[in-house]
Protein backbone atom coordinates (compact mmCIF):
# COMPACT_ATOMS: atom_id res chain seq x y z
CA UNK A 1 0.00 0.00 0.00
CA UNK A 2 1.41 3.37 -0.95
CA UNK A 3 1.98 5.83 1.91
CA UNK A 4 0.17 6.48 5.16
CA UNK A 5 -3.56 6.78 4.51
CA UNK A 6 -4.02 8.83 7.68
CA UNK A 7 -1.94 11.62 6.15
CA UNK A 8 -4.71 12.49 3.72
CA UNK A 9 -6.41 15.91 3.90
CA UNK A 10 -9.71 14.57 5.32
CA UNK A 11 -7.92 12.97 8.26
CA UNK A 12 -5.74 16.03 8.90
CA UNK A 13 -8.90 18.23 9.01
CA UNK A 14 -10.53 15.89 11.54
CA UNK A 15 -7.54 16.34 13.80
CA UNK A 16 -7.62 20.14 13.53
CA UNK A 17 -5.01 20.24 10.80
CA UNK A 18 -5.18 21.84 7.44
CA UNK A 19 -8.55 23.44 6.62
CA UNK A 20 -10.18 23.09 3.22
CA UNK A 21 -9.49 25.92 0.81
CA UNK A 22 -11.92 28.82 1.19
CA UNK A 23 -13.79 30.25 -1.74
CA UNK A 24 -13.28 33.92 -2.43
CA UNK A 25 -15.21 35.45 0.48
CA UNK A 26 -17.20 34.01 3.39
CA UNK A 27 -19.48 31.01 2.86
CA UNK A 28 -22.90 31.86 1.49
CA UNK A 29 -25.99 31.11 3.58
CA UNK A 30 -28.50 28.68 2.07
CA UNK A 31 -30.99 30.23 -0.33
CA UNK A 32 -34.17 31.35 1.43
CA UNK A 33 -37.50 31.71 -0.33
CA UNK A 34 -38.61 35.30 -0.86
CA UNK A 35 -40.56 36.85 2.00
CA UNK A 36 -44.09 35.42 1.85
CA UNK A 37 -43.07 33.03 -0.93
CA UNK A 38 -43.14 29.25 -0.91
CA UNK A 39 -40.20 26.87 -0.88
CA UNK A 40 -39.33 25.93 -4.46
CA UNK A 41 -40.50 22.32 -4.01
CA UNK A 42 -43.98 23.38 -2.87
CA UNK A 43 -44.19 26.13 -5.48
CA UNK A 44 -43.36 23.58 -8.19
CA UNK A 45 -46.00 21.20 -6.86
CA UNK A 46 -48.62 23.96 -6.93
CA UNK A 47 -47.71 24.98 -10.42
CA UNK A 48 -45.80 28.14 -9.51
CA UNK A 49 -42.08 28.46 -9.86
CA UNK A 50 -39.28 30.88 -9.32
CA UNK A 51 -40.88 32.40 -6.22
CA UNK A 52 -44.22 33.07 -7.91
CA UNK A 53 -47.17 33.18 -5.54
CA UNK A 54 -49.42 30.13 -5.61
CA UNK A 55 -52.62 30.33 -7.63
CA UNK A 56 -55.49 31.80 -5.63
CA UNK A 57 -58.32 30.14 -7.54
CA UNK A 58 -58.82 26.52 -6.37
CA UNK A 59 -59.68 25.51 -9.93
CA UNK A 60 -56.07 26.28 -10.84
CA UNK A 61 -54.71 23.78 -8.31
CA UNK A 62 -53.68 20.32 -9.48
CA UNK A 63 -56.28 17.63 -8.73
CA UNK A 64 -53.80 15.76 -6.49
CA UNK A 65 -53.51 18.77 -4.18
CA UNK A 66 -57.29 19.14 -3.95
CA UNK A 67 -57.76 15.42 -3.29
CA UNK A 68 -55.10 15.47 -0.58
CA UNK A 69 -56.66 18.54 1.05
CA UNK A 70 -60.13 16.94 0.92
CA UNK A 71 -58.82 13.71 2.46
CA UNK A 72 -57.06 15.57 5.28
CA UNK A 73 -60.13 17.72 5.94
CA UNK A 74 -62.37 14.63 6.01
CA UNK A 75 -60.01 12.86 8.44
CA UNK A 76 -59.91 15.90 10.74
CA UNK A 77 -63.70 16.27 10.59
CA UNK A 78 -64.23 12.59 11.37
CA UNK A 79 -61.85 12.78 14.30
CA UNK A 80 -63.61 15.83 15.75
CA UNK A 81 -67.07 14.35 15.22
CA UNK A 82 -66.02 11.05 16.75
CA UNK A 83 -64.78 12.70 19.92
CA UNK A 84 -67.86 14.94 20.15
CA UNK A 85 -70.22 12.00 19.64
CA UNK A 86 -68.37 9.98 22.27
CA UNK A 87 -68.61 12.89 24.71
CA UNK A 88 -72.33 13.35 24.01
CA UNK A 89 -73.02 9.63 24.48
CA UNK A 90 -71.01 9.65 27.70
CA UNK A 91 -72.95 12.66 29.01
CA UNK A 92 -76.29 11.10 28.07
CA UNK A 93 -75.37 7.80 29.73
CA UNK A 94 -74.20 9.60 32.87
CA UNK A 95 -77.44 11.58 33.04
CA UNK A 96 -79.51 8.39 32.57
CA UNK A 97 -77.59 6.55 35.26
CA UNK A 98 -77.93 9.49 37.64
CA UNK A 99 -81.70 9.57 37.01
CA UNK A 100 -82.05 5.85 37.68
CA UNK A 101 -79.93 6.04 40.83
CA UNK A 102 -81.89 9.00 42.20
CA UNK A 103 -85.34 7.47 41.52
CA UNK A 104 -87.33 7.05 44.73
CA UNK A 105 -90.22 5.00 43.30
CA UNK A 106 -91.16 2.90 40.25
CA UNK A 107 -92.72 5.86 38.39
CA UNK A 108 -89.51 7.91 38.68
CA UNK A 109 -87.51 4.86 37.63
CA UNK A 110 -89.63 4.30 34.50
CA UNK A 111 -89.48 7.99 33.63
CA UNK A 112 -85.69 8.06 34.14
CA UNK A 113 -85.17 5.00 31.95
CA UNK A 114 -87.40 6.22 29.14
CA UNK A 115 -86.65 9.94 29.57
CA UNK A 116 -90.31 10.78 30.04
CA UNK A 117 -92.56 12.33 32.71
CA UNK A 118 -95.74 10.28 32.83
CA UNK A 119 -97.82 8.64 35.55
CA UNK A 120 -98.12 4.88 36.11
CA UNK A 121 -101.76 5.10 35.04
CA UNK A 122 -100.68 6.50 31.67
CA UNK A 123 -98.17 3.66 31.20
CA UNK A 124 -100.85 1.15 32.29
CA UNK A 125 -103.35 2.64 29.78
CA UNK A 126 -100.79 2.09 27.03
CA UNK A 127 -100.41 -1.52 28.13
CA UNK A 128 -104.22 -1.92 28.19
CA UNK A 129 -104.39 -0.92 24.53
CA UNK A 130 -102.22 -3.98 23.78
CA UNK A 131 -103.27 -6.65 26.32
CA UNK A 132 -106.67 -5.39 27.47
CA UNK A 133 -107.72 -3.48 30.61
CA UNK A 134 -108.11 -6.56 32.84
CA UNK A 135 -104.61 -7.90 32.17
CA UNK A 136 -103.10 -4.41 32.34
CA UNK A 137 -104.60 -3.85 35.80
CA UNK A 138 -103.11 -7.15 37.05
CA UNK A 139 -99.62 -6.40 35.63
CA UNK A 140 -97.07 -5.70 38.38
CA UNK A 141 -95.34 -2.33 38.26
CA UNK A 142 -91.94 -4.00 37.77
CA UNK A 143 -93.20 -5.64 34.57
CA UNK A 144 -94.76 -2.36 33.50
CA UNK A 145 -91.31 -0.77 33.91
CA UNK A 146 -89.78 -3.40 31.65
CA UNK A 147 -92.27 -3.05 28.82
CA UNK A 148 -93.33 0.60 29.02
CA UNK A 149 -91.11 1.68 26.12
CA UNK A 150 -92.79 -0.81 23.79
CA UNK A 151 -96.00 1.16 24.10
CA UNK A 152 -94.29 4.42 23.14
CA UNK A 153 -92.53 3.03 20.07
CA UNK A 154 -93.93 3.91 16.67
CA UNK A 155 -95.59 0.99 14.83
Amino acid sequence: MAGNIYNRRMFRMANGGMMPPMAAGPPMPPAMPPQGGLPPELAAMLGGGGGQPPPMDPSQLPPEVLQMADAEMQAATNEMMGSEIAAAVGNEAAAGIAGVESASDIRELINAVWDDNRSLDEYRADLASVVGPEDASRTPDSVLASYSQLFNSPP
